[in-house]
């Protein structure tokens, strides 16, 4: 009789969008709060120019979502930036795709709070070499 090699694989819930508001204020509060700058993923979007600077990170609406009933989220985001031309010295805005993962912990006096737990940017559109960077 052969035998499996591989180990069964491991269910998660199935992520669900995040409905109440209060859910998906406390998400963009701990967003707001982040400091992208001292995470581990602004040494690779520093060096995508001579001069980086951090404009904001905002939630896509429509792409915040909870695994089962659990504490955790995930969410797409947006990450604005404004990069240094090298040939024109001028600043250039764009952005990149994120991806925030978090959960939910109780904020005190019954308000819902959440933390971030990490940020992937994807940085690769402008083919710096790094398909994403980890901001844990």
């Amino acid at each position: 009789m052969p035998t499996n090699p591989l180990p069964p694989p491991t269910t998660q819930p199935p992520l669900q969008p995040i409905r109440t508001r209060e859910k998906r204020d406390a998400i963009s509060a701990a967003l707001e709060a982040y400091r992208i700058e001292t995470s581990a993923a602004w040494p690779a979007l520093a060096k995508l120019s001579p001069s980086t600077r951090f404009d904001e990170i905002a939630l896509v609406p429509g792409g915040v979502f909870e695994r089962g009933s659990g504490p955790h989220f995930e969410a797409a985001a947006t990450l604005y930036v404004d990069l240094k031309d090298v040939e024109t010295n001028e600043m250039i805005s764009t952005y990149f795709p994120a991806t925030v993962a978090g959960h939910f912990v109780s904020g005190g006096s019954d308000t819902l709070a959440a933390e971030i737990d990490s940020v992937t940017i994807d940085s690769s559109s402008l083919g710096d070499g790094d398909d994403e960077d980890d901001a844990s």
